[in-house]
C-alpha cells in the first residue's frame, strides 16, 4: 500500500484512502482531561459530597415545587452539566442504544424520585443512611470470597 506523503500539516501520513484531518477529531473534554490526573477515590468523595449537598438544598425546594419537581430540576441541570462538560457524541447510535440510555434515565429518575419522596417523610440523615445501606450491602455480599 502506498503511503500518502504530504507537506500539508493537516493530513496524517496514512494511506490515501483513510487519511483524515486531525482537526476532525474532537479535542479531549474537560472530563477526560481531569480524569487523567485526579485519583479515583477523590471522585468517590466528590460524588458523595455532590449527592449529600444536593439533597440538603433540594429539601428546601419541597414546599415550593414538591419532590417530583425537585427531581425534574435536579436531573435536568445534571443532564445539561453533563452535556457541557463531557460533550458526548449524540449521533451514530442505534435505536437499541438510545433505548438503553432512555431506560437508564428512567431508572435514575425513579431512584431519585423515591429518595426525595423519602426525604419528605424522614429526616435527611436517616433517609441517606437507608439509601446508602442497600448498595453497601450488595457490595459487601458480592465481595465475599468463598
Amino acid at each position: 500500500m502506498k503511503q500518502h506523503i504530504s507537506t500539508d500539516s493537516f493530513w496524517i501520513h496514512t494511506p490515501k484512502h483513510i487519511a483524515t484531518r486531525p482537526s476532525s477529531r474532537r479535542p479531549p473534554s474537560v472530563a477526560q482531561t481531569v480524569t487523567n490526573w485526579l485519583p479515583p477515590h477523590l471522585f468517590v468523595i466528590l460524588s458523595m459530597l455532590s449527592v449529600q449537598t444536593g439533597a440538603a438544598f433540594a429539601k428546601n425546594l419541597f414546599p415550593i415545587i414538591g419532590s417530583s419537581g425537585t427531581v425534574f430540576l435536579r436531573l435536568s441541570f445534571a443532564a445539561l452539566l453533563f452535556l457541557a462538560i463531557a460533550r458526548p457524541r449524540l449521533r451514530g447510535y442505534t435505536a437499541k442504544d438510545y433505548l438503553l440510555v432512555a431506560c437508564f434515565g428512567i431508572t435514575i429518575a425513579a431512584m431519585n424520585g423515591f429518595f426525595y419522596a423519602s426525604i419528605t417523610r424522614l429526616p435527611l440523615g436517616i433517609a441517606t443512611t437507608l439509601e446508602f445501606s442497600g448498595p453497601l450491602a450488595v457490595t459487601l455480599i458480592a465481595s465475599r470470597r468463598l
